[in-house]
């Protein structure tokens, strides 16, 4: 048997056109041949037959997982992905461009004066305006909402809907995550909420940043209200973000971990202002989540949803992974935490939030000039929900909700209506 082994190779692999056929007959090994310029390779290293099966050394192999798409399908998909990461990549630099033209130098937790300026000015709320247009500071990224209420007759919520062209007029009322019509809300049951037909959800279609979007949420709010619709403790206020900004680079996704859980207890904290007037309605289906992660996660690492949802096996958390599934057609990070509102600047206000963090974590990079200040300000370690309620530490201090709204946002608008959501409320426990 010949000694050098490279030899054997490049011999094996110009075989005769009649043997590559007879041994490339089935399809799965014709296409592991185009796919790895050899026909064994994806088949485990295979020897062909009648060849010697003793070739000195050990064998190298290409790790295959079965049901391995054909060459096509391989094509396809990488030109797809190709596609999508070029669309992410032109929609984050509208955005970086639309905030570099559009918004202010102040950084509230370099500027003491300046946030106790804007903190005077929305403690009232009167500073802070519901918003048509350009709400989402560039984003053209899409959202949904989940409204939960109790006391409104659903049927009548749901033929009220219809009669303003914005639920489908044979929807009626749907079971829990039930059927959906494309561009129309929904009416549905929720036992966490309904009872004898009264009280449920009305959920969104998908949303984007437009003055239809926010004059339909406040038509919908007018609605439920006007049926007799009301907020308790039992209700919650659901926003799911699109999670494409955070699908090309894992470090994205480990961003948005630290992000929350370093900033938990003040995520908290404004999940239950506004209307809610500082009481929070309790974690049974928004729980916390900052001391379940291990600590591993707020160090410069790469890591993704899949990880994430090891750690987090349910959608009860107050930031949920569950959907959060790149190339799927729901593919969203859902934020759990808010109390229930029928408030419209309460709502909207919700929403900039659940944004500007996937935002952030997508675009706040420290290799970029126009972020690092905004990068190094993201925690590493966590502050878990009920910290500062617990820790002795001064409750008017607000260092850690400075450096949040600089992290998130741009806009000085944007920044009062997230710091109206703080200073309506107050540390939980």
């Amino acid at each position: 048997m010949p000694a050098d082994r490279q030899a054997i190779i490049a011999q094996f692999r110009t075989m005769t056109a009649a043997n590559l056929a007879l041994l490339a007959g089935s399809p799965a090994v014709r296409g592991a041949a185009e796919l790895t310029g050899g026909p064994y390779e994806a088949r485990g290293g295979m020897p062909a037959p009648g060849s010697d099966t003793n070739l000195p050394g050990p064998r190298r192999r290409r790790p295959v997982s079965r049901g391995r798409p054909a060459p096509a399908a391989v094509t396809a998909n990488t030109a797809r992905e190709a596609e999508a990461d070029q669309a992410r990549r032109e929609r984050r630099r509208f955005m970086e461009e639309w905030q570099a033209q559009h918004g202010d130098v102040v950084m509230l937790s370099r500027d003491d004066d300046a946030f106790a300026s804007l903190y005077a000015a929305v403690e009232s709320g009167e500073a802070v305006e519901y918003e048509h247009e350009n709400v989402l500071a560039g984003s053209q990224n899409t959202f949904g909402i989940e409204i939960e209420f109790e006391g409104a007759d659903l049927a009548a919520v749901s033929r009220a809907l219809a009669e303003e062209g914005l639920s489908a007029r044979s929807a009626g009322v749907g079971g829990y995550h039930g059927r959906r019509f494309s561009g129309k809300w929904t009416v549905e049951r929720d036992s966490s909420v309904t009872s004898s037909n009264r009280g449920g959800e009305v959920v969104s279609p998908v949303l984007k940043d437009c003055r239809e979007t926010w004059e339909q949420l406040e038509k919908v709010c007018e609605i439920i209200r006007r049926c007799g619709g009301q907020v308790t403790s039992k209700c919650g206020n659901h926003v799911h973000i699109c999670a494409d900004p955070l699908d090309a680079r894992s470090f994205r996704w480990s961003r948005l971990m630290r992000i929350w859980a370093g900033f938990e207890d003040v995520f908290y904290r404004m999940a239950s202002g506004g209307e809610s007037r500082g009481v929070y309605r309790g974690g049974t289906f928004a729980k916390p989540l900052a001391m379940i992660v291990p600590s591993t996660f707020f160090a410069d690492r790469e890591t993704d949803q899949t990880e994430i949802r090891r750690y987090l096996r349910s959608r009860y958390y107050g930031l949920n992974f569950q959907n959060a599934n790149p190339g799927d057609a729901k593919n969203t990070v859902e934020f759990r935490l808010f109390n229930g509102s029928l408030e419209p600047k309460q709502i909207q206000a919700n929403v900039k939030l659940a944004m500007g963090a996937v935002h952030a974590a997508d675009i706040c990079r420290r290799s970029t000039e126009t972020t690092r200040e905004r990068n190094e300000l993201i925690p590493r370690a966590p502050m878990p929900f009920g910290h500062t309620a617990r820790s002795g530490e001064d409750p008017e201090d607000h260092g850690e909700v400075k450096k949040l709204l600089d992290i998130l946002f741009v806009r000085s608008q944007d920044k009062a209506a997230a710091l109206w959501l703080y200073a309506s409320s107050k540390w939980q426990r």
